[in-house]
């Protein structure tokens, strides 16, 4: 699964970094009278922003996580918080892109997390962070163990501190805002 998410992530990646071509492309004189709304570049920049920040800088560290979490008793088999988790994030991250630009939604570009005032986009992000919490509750992860010896990723077992100090501080953050909420 954490293969999966490293995967999940890189493709969000390159999903921002074709947005950002159109944002940049929007500028262009040909280019910004075929464009024409504003609002498909703020939609745009949205999307672009919180695929970049938001999904890439949650699923790479889970993923990684993942890949140096403790065995447990069946090897190769997930958990069921860590399949729906996944599952969640999917979803999540294609509500967040389908929720296209209309004559009522407007950008509310803020730091670090730009929101839409479009219910299904703010949908699509908290299912995300739910999917990505979830998949964080699996055992394997909150508990730290011994970890997994991997000849092929040899710096993974140095790192795996680390990690689960950052799932403790994603999911203090997650409880903030719960509660702030």
């Amino acid at each position: 699964m954490g293969r999966a998410w490293m995967a999940f992530g890189a493709m969000s990646l390159l999903f921002s970094g074709a947005l950002a071509f159109v944002i940049t492309s929007a500028k262009l004189p040909m280019v910004k009278e075929w464009v024409g709304q504003i609002e498909i570049v703020r939609w745009c920049l949205v999307v672009h922003v919180n695929l970049a920040t938001l999904v890439w800088f949650t699923s790479i560290p889970l993923g990684l996580s993942m890949l140096t979490a403790q065995p447990d008793n069946h090897a190769g088999q997930n958990s069921w918080e860590q399949i729906a988790g996944f599952l969640l994030a999917i979803v999540g991250v294609l509500l967040m892109v389908t929720a296209f630009p209309s004559e009522h939604t407007r950008a509310i570009l803020v730091n670090y997390v730009p929101l839409l005032n479009e219910p299904r986009h703010n949908l699509g992000l908290i299912i995300y962070v739910s999917g990505v919490a979830l998949s964080y509750l699996s055992r394997r992860l909150l508990l730290p163990g011994k970890s997994e010896v991997r000849p092929e990723l040899p710096a993974l077992n140095e790192c795996r501190f680390g990690l689960w100090v950052g799932t403790m501080f994603f999911l203090s953050a997650v409880f903030t805002l719960v509660l702030a909420a």
